[in-house]
């Protein structure tokens, strides 16, 4: 990971104007072209969250040029992607960032109910089993004028929609691919939450359905194949989405347990 340290005076007038330190998603290593599909694939899940919400990290693509500065190496253009900084998304949502101490954990029942369920659903959406809810693990806390708290997800290059060489499910888990969906949500009767609470996400996500696809449908520099994939991928998503009975036995009745 690389952030950009832009200084002010040297930017008025561009796109970094108002920008401070911003955080730069970039290929891995260099060779196989898989790794930029890597970057394109986490970009666009957060394009994804875009579209579900605006209480998300705003991103935007990049084509980047390295030179070597010693001349050893030659000099390449690979894509990357930039993330919105973690106040100013909070900001955008008329809110502050809520410091978090690793090891401790919240009661998500102060959550906001429905976009607690969105964010579930979204993570499932995406087969990404890589954050906690109550821990904060790749979780951005928030707290609006109301004092509502809300969990913005970010880092999904461990998700199955990612599908990175690298990524693996933590051996807790009951799946041994990060291709393979698992509910990490947390069980309806816990949280107080209703059918129609339910019922009000899914179809907000059918609703955003060809929006979704489109997005990556029309990416530049995304393989015909990774394309492919991806929305057979969603098609599995949206197959559980559409019949309750499916989405009662994938999804809530493999809820995690708040402990008490």
């Amino acid at each position: 990971p690389l952030r950009l340290n832009v200084v002010k005076g040297e930017v008025e007038g561009t796109l970094f104007e108002v920008q401070d330190k911003i955080k730069l998603v970039v290929a891995c290593k260099l060779g196989q072209d898989y790794w930029e599909q890597y970057v394109l694939a986490e970009y666009l899940t957060y394009r994804m969250l875009n579209v579900l919400t605006p209480i998300s990290f705003r991103v935007r693509p990049a084509r980047v040029t390295y030179v070597d500065s010693s001349g050893e190496d030659d000099t390449f253009t690979r894509y990357a992607f930039l993330i919105e900084d973690d106040s100013e998304m909070a900001e955008r949502a008329n809110a502050i960032k809520v410091d978090w101490q690793e090891g401790r954990q919240l009661n998500p029942v102060l959550l906001v109910k429905d976009y607690a369920i969105m964010v579930e659903f979204f993570q499932y959406m995406i087969g990404n089993t890589d954050w906690s809810g109550a821990e904060m693990h790749n979780m951005e806390l928030i707290r609006d004028a109301d004092q509502l708290l809300r969990a913005v997800p970010f880092d999904f290059d461990f998700s199955g929609i990612v599908d990175s060489r690298y990524a693996v499910p933590d051996r807790s888990l009951p799946i041994r691919s990060v291709r393979q969906r698992h509910f990490r949500g947390f069980c309806p009767d816990q949280m107080n939450r209703s059918e129609a609470d339910y019922q009000a996400v899914i179809q907000h996500f059918q609703d955003k359905k060809e929006e979704i696809y489109d997005l990556w449908r029309n990416q530049e520099g995304l393989e015909e194949d990774r394309i492919e994939d991806t929305l057979e991928y969603l098609d599995e998503f949206y197959k559980i989405l559409g019949d309750q009975g499916r989405v009662d036995r994938y999804m809530l009745e493999q809820c995690v347990r708040i402990r008490r």
